[in-house]
């Protein structure tokens, strides 16, 4: 029996999700790590708004632009 290879190249693992407050009650984000580095997903009403590729960043920078989404300093 055959071993099943898994490509683990494309495995995202979730680091860290956001919620707004206030007027931004409506805003989500979320911290993704896969093998090239940090994204995030911005969301609003749970529908996915932009997706942001931070990988020159570090994990920091990754969760700044988060906050900074969902305290409604990006628009």
């Amino acid at each position: 029996m055959k071993k099943k290879r898994v490509d683990i190249r494309w495995r995202n693992i979730e680091e860290s999700g956001y919620l707004g407050r206030d007027q931004y009650a409506d805003r989500s984000a979320k911290v993704f790590r896969n093998p090239i580095g940090f994204y995030v997903e911005l969301y609003t009403d749970n529908k996915l708004e932009e997706r942001r590729n931070l990988y020159n960043h570090d994990r920091s920078y990754a969760e700044d632009c988060a906050e900074n989404w969902v305290m409604g300093v990006i628009n």
